[in-house]
């Protein structure tokens, strides 16, 4: 998402993304593009407001905003192979669950272990 904010709605347009988006979404302010005083900014959407309040100067001007897009939600393969890693490793060792999910679902050996290792919590 991009869009051109005015400087009075500024902090409140921080503040709104902040509130609909995920906190660690990257945000990108650019004001005063071509001008002498063009600063352009990226953070976190957690840290969108406070960045703001920090400085009066960045409450004028003109402003573009740049909001990162939404990450990739897993697919319905990464969900079963996960699954299946989880039944296994009931049963298995780390590397044996890993192993058999392997060869079921075509996953990598190397990503599937270290999912494994998440999940068991010995990473």
């Amino acid at each position: 998402m991009n869009a051109v904010e005015a400087p009075h709605r500024i902090l409140d347009c921080a503040t709104a993304l902040a509130a609909a988006f995920e906190p660690t979404r990257q945000v990108v302010f650019a004001r005063e593009l071509t001008k002498l005083f063009e600063e352009i900014h990226r953070c976190p959407l957690s840290e969108a407001e406070s960045w703001i309040r920090t400085d009066a100067h960045r409450e004028k001007g003109e402003f573009v905003v740049l909001l990162e897009g939404a990450t990739e939600a897993q697919d319905a393969e990464d969900v079963e192979a996960e699954r299946i890693l989880n039944i296994l490793l009931a049963e298995c060792s780390v590397k044996q669950a890993a192993n058999l999910t392997a060869q079921i679902t075509g996953r990598k050996k190397n990503a599937l272990y270290e999912r494994a290792l998440q999940l068991k919590g010995q990473e």
